[in-house]
């Protein structure tokens, strides 16, 4: 709302703000007068009481001087002064009172619209905290609901990384196999191969030509199966390691003696299916003094490799390890000593029969 503004009465002035707060205006039958007006009418005023009060001393003086004497006038005189002080302090205090009750108005009428205007602001302030509060609410429930959200995405996650894991190893046994049967059908083409060799020497006669000074003494056989050892055995020195897997599979069919120790050599190839069919060829010769090898496998670091070394001890022993092929490495070296450690209490009683 405006602010009023306030003029002097005497010197007809605008009187400041301030003065209007400090108490220095008076207020008088109804007029106002500023602070530089006020003393003098103070004083005008106070020269007329003065005279007043002087000549009702002076009377009150020939009075007592009439009545009672000196002493009494003297005791007058200063009742009079006192009440005319008394009287100049209810003057002034009457003054500041209505001083102090116009500021007091004028600071309520200042005052008002701002309490309308604070109380505007809090029921704006009540509706934005109820927005807040409801904002709030919505938005807890938004994130529980996105935190089942990515707790389904996690466990979908989690099932298709162990979907993933079976793949890639259902694709690693699939690749093995296929290693493995194409190496298998390279050896036996080399087989029909050396078949067809030989048939074709039998058929020209060349297994018949002897020196003719030994036609009287019989002639010396060579064992077959020696020759195709030396044969296989050398093929597991080549680079090709389709080749190594070749005469390792040739080994597992073959008898003749040192087949498994040319297997039990295999078991520290640089491929890991060339490892893995030597682990099952020694599994198919049965081969009891091959296991501490075996047992040596199941620190491999393929997966295959270590659980075909579990299933061959099992066959030859007729004892499940307590080892898990695809637990960490620490756990699955606990398993391979305890198993080495029941081996060594139990290794003769398979080894004597």
């Amino acid at each position: 709302m405006p602010l009023k503004i306030y003029f002097c009465d005497s010197c007809n002035e605008s009187i400041p703000l301030k003065d209007l707060h400090s108490n220095r205006i008076t207020f008088d039958a109804g007029k106002i007068f500023c602070a530089g007006c006020a003393p003098k009418r103070s004083l005008a005023v106070s020269r007329l009481g003065a005279g007043v009060i002087a000549g009702a001393i002076g009377f009150a003086a020939l009075a007592g001087i009439a009545f009672l004497g000196g002493r009494e006038i003297q005791r007058g005189l200063s009742d009079t002064a006192a009440v005319a002080r008394s009287a100049a302090r209810l003057e002034a205090e009457v003054n500041r009172l209505r001083a102090d009750a116009f500021t007091r108005a004028e600071c309520e009428r200042m005052i008002a619209p701002l309490g309308e205007s604070a109380e505007k602001v809090r029921k704006d302030f009540a509706a934005v905290e109820e927005r807040l509060r409801n904002l709030d609410e919505g938005l807890r429930g938004s994130l529980a609901k996105l935190d089942r959200d990515v707790a389904e995405i996690a466990k979908q996650f989690g099932e298709l990384r162990n979907a993933s894991g079976l793949v890639s190893r259902t694709v690693a046994e699939h690749a093995t196999a296929s290693a493995a049967v194409k190496a298998e059908v390279e050896s036996l083409k080399s087989r029909l191969d050396e078949c067809a060799r030989r048939l074709e020497a039998v058929a020209s006669g060349a297994d018949r030509r002897a020196p003719t000074a030994d036609a009287g003494a019989p002639a010396p056989s060579a064992d077959p199966e020696d020759a195709e050892l030396r044969r296989l055995v050398s093929m597991l020195k080549e680079a090709d390691a389709g080749r190594r897997y070749e005469a390792v599979n040739g080994l597992a069919n073959l008898h003749a003696t040192g087949a498994v120790e040319a297997l039990e050599g295999a078991l520290g190839d640089g491929e890991s299916y060339v490892r893995d069919a030597a682990v099952r060829a020694l599994r198919r010769h049965a081969s009891l003094k091959s296991v501490p090898k075996i047992i040596g496998v199941l620190r491999d670091s393929d997966l295959f490799v270590r659980t075909s070394a579990k299933a061959a001890l099992k066959q030859l022993v007729g004892v499940e390890p307590a080892f898990d092929p695809d637990a960490d490495q620490a756990r699955r070296e606990r398993g391979v000593k305890d198993f080495e450690t029941w081996w060594a209490a139990n290794a003769e009683k398979f080894l004597g029969k």
